[in-house]
Parts: C-alpha cells; structure tokens; sequence
C-alpha cells in the first residue's frame, strides 16, 4: 500500500472509522489494517463489521469514515 502523502504529523493521527462487509473483513484485517498501522501508529482506528445497507446508512450518517461494501453503484453524495 503506497504511502498517502499526509505532510503533517498532526494529519497521521486521530481516529478513522472503517466499516466493511463481512465478506471484505478478512481482506480488510491481512492487509489494509497492517498498512494502516505501519503508516499510521498513532492513528486509532475502529472497523465496524456489516451487512452492505447499514454501512451505507452509517456512511452518510457520517458515523464511519469509509466503507469497503459490495454495491457496484453508489447512492448521490457518497
């Protein structure tokens, strides 16, 4: 996972809020999150796991941050 190019410390911490499927989970915790924590270690990060309409719901909630769901076509404003 190549690097995001954050120039400011203060930008690599905080807390991302992710939410994923169940079926992207294991993808999600071998791979993502290892990068996540390489790049990232003083970033805080919580994974919610779910069925594809509740992330959605919580992603324009803006209760997560991102989502890794299985839709092909995405609502307006996501």
């Amino acid at each position: 996972m190549p690097g995001i190019g954050l120039e400011n410390s203060a930008e690599k911490r905080g807390e991302l809020r992710i939410g994923v499927t169940y079926s992207r989970i294991g993808y999600i915790c071998s791979v993502v999150l290892p990068a996540l924590q390489k790049e990232f270690p003083e970033l805080y990060i919580s994974v919610d796991v779910d069925k594809n309409d509740r992330l959605l719901e919580k992603i324009q909630r803006r209760t997560l941050d991102v989502g890794f769901i299985n839709y092909k076509v995405i609502q307006p404003g996501i």
